[in-house]
């Protein structure tokens, strides 16, 4: 849910800013309890931009999605370690 709810706003965010956005992948990792109801501790969402998009721009677009504009985001954020990475793979 967390990457669904990010990715829809870091691509309307990219579009805005006339990126030539090809693909958007999220690779998610998590930390959870051992025990039930095996409670989230962490979540890392690896973001992987494709196509010939600017990496400060889509810094900027996941930072402002995740920290601003998703409802997941800002419901897990006080409760469970919300980390991410960018990076930009040419398309081809």
């Amino acid at each position: 849910s967390l990457a669904a709810c990010t990715a829809y706003d870091v691509v309307a965010i990219l579009r805005k800013q006339r990126q030539d956005l090809r693909g958007l992948e999220a690779i998610v990792s998590c930390t959870q309890d051992p025990e039930p109801p095996w409670r989230f501790r962490a979540i890392h969402v690896s973001w992987v931009v494709t196509g010939d998009v600017d990496l400060h721009k889509a810094e900027r677009a996941v930072a402002l999605a995740e920290g601003k504009y998703c409802s997941v985001a800002a419901t897990l954020r006080d409760v469970v370690d919300l980390s991410y990475d960018v990076r930009v793979e040419p398309a081809g």
